[in-house]
């Protein structure tokens, strides 16, 4: 080989040289970055560990919640099926007392309507059935008083 193939082969090499450097310079600044990439994806891995943590602890607080509201709600339903007992027993107590009420302002009102009938003053019958007989008792006697000598 003569010469000039030798320098053509050693340029070759040495532009190969030249090339495989770059390439490693390039992977260098590559894994540099990769590698600062893996501390932020260490701290996104830490961030969404924790994210899930709290998702973790809400949904079990959530789960509580709906525990505590269901019973809650059956609590709730049962107080309301013994009010409205309570309010069918009391209707009933109160329509009873009502007919009671009733029965008694009725009897009232008769013994009032017969009270009020005996306690009218009718001129008439008063005239009739009193003052006639009493005018003529009175004259009667009257009479009898002066007609028997003295």
């Amino acid at each position: 080989m003569d010469d000039i193939q030798i320098i053509e082969k050693i340029s070759r090499h040495e532009q190969e040289i030249k090339n495989t450097q770059d390439t490693l310079a390039r992977h260098e600044s590559i894994i540099t970055k990769l590698e600062n990439e893996a501390g932020a994806i260490d701290r996104l891995s830490f961030i969404l560990e924790e994210e899930r943590k709290t998702s973790q602890k809400t949904v079990e607080t959530l789960n509580t919640m709906s525990t505590t509201l269901s019973t809650m709600n059956v609590s709730l339903n049962n107080q309301i099926q013994e009010v409205r007992r309570e309010l069918v027993i009391n209707q009933e107590d109160f329509k009873s007392a009502l007919q009671e009420v009733n029965e008694k302002i009725g009897q009232t009102d008769i013994k009032v309507n017969t009270l009020s009938e005996k306690g009218k003053f009718d001129f008439v019958t008063f005239i009739k059935d009193k003052a006639i007989p009493v005018l003529i008792g009175g004259g009667v006697a009257y009479f009898i008083i002066n007609t028997i000598p003295k």
